[in-house]
Formats: C-alpha cells, structure tokens, sequence
C-alpha cells in the first residue's frame, strides 16, 4: 500500500498505479505487435521490469533476441525430430511416405 503526500496509506494511489501500469503494458505491447516483434504480452511485461529495476536496454534487447533465436532452433529441432519418428514409424509399418 503506498503512501499519499501526507504519508498515509491511501489505496486509491494503489489502483491508479495498477490502472497505469496495464495502460503502459498495453501500449508496449501493441507497440511491439505493430512492430511485428514476435514478442507476446508476458514477455512485453517482464521486459518492462526488468528495465523499472535498471537493466540496460540494449542488453536487454540483445538477450531477448538470442532467447528468440534459440527459441526458434529448438522448435525447428523437435519439428525434425517428429519428421524422423514418423517416417521410420512408417517405414517399419511398410507404409510409405
């Protein structure tokens, strides 16, 4: 609960402040859609945080494309990998494919 300028608790500060935080997530994150990012919501807000509590933004937007990228290997990975099962499957069920 945060403190208004008098010091006491006020919960209204509280909502305006959550209010104001989806408001800016949900601008990065259209932001980040226009831009065709490849960048879902959660990703958007915890990016955000991280940057509130002092990362460096460039090292942060190099992180999150080598995360991408290795995001991106592993899928095209298992993609190969069903391929393979499935055609030895086959293969020993004398089907072809």
């Amino acid at each position: 609960i945060k403190t208004d300028e008098r010091g006491e608790e006020n919960d209204d500060v509280v909502v305006v402040s959550a209010r104001k935080g989806k408001k800016i997530l949900d601008i990065t994150h259209e932001m980040s859609n226009i831009l065709d990012c490849g960048v879902d919501r959660e990703t958007v807000a915890v990016c955000i945080s991280l940057l509130e509590n002092g990362a460096d933004p460039e090292s942060l937007a190099v992180v999150v494309k080598e995360l991408k990228r290795e995001a991106k290997r592993l899928r095209e990975s298992r993609e190969r990998a069903t391929t393979t099962r499935m055609m030895m499957e086959n293969s020993r069920d004398g089907r072809r494919v």
